[in-house]
């Protein structure tokens, strides 16, 4: 094997390494959901159930496996954001239609 190959070998090591130490991109998007209807980000999806007090409720799903309903016991600074236990899933409630029928907001996924 000549230098030069074991250069890009070595490089070529390098660059999986470093791809691999690299953390993935976040996907998501912006959803307005009535009661029932769902919004999609990578493998999780969120359907909205209406309220529970003063605050949206949703499930969030794995595939097709429940994963949380929000809102959870757990305390939060911002009432209308919801991390996952995992902190891989946030779902933030930007708009809430005066009837409570439907919300606005972003889910991503990291």
């Amino acid at each position: 094997m000549t230098i030069v190959a074991r250069v890009f070998i070595i490089f070529a090591l390098l660059g999986f390494v470093i791809a691999g130490a690299v953390p993935a991109t976040a996907q998501g998007t912006q959803f307005s959901l009535g009661v029932g209807q769902s919004a999609t980000a990578g493998s999780y999806t969120i359907v909205f159930r209406g309220f529970v007090g003063r605050l949206p409720a949703y499930d969030l799903y794995f595939g097709s496996v429940l994963a949380a309903r929000f809102p959870s016991t757990a305390p939060r600074p911002n009432p209308g954001e919801y991390l996952s236990t995992d902190g891989k899933v946030s779902i933030v409630t930007v708009a809430v239609a005066p009837d409570g029928s439907a919300v606005s907001g972003t889910l991503t996924v990291r």
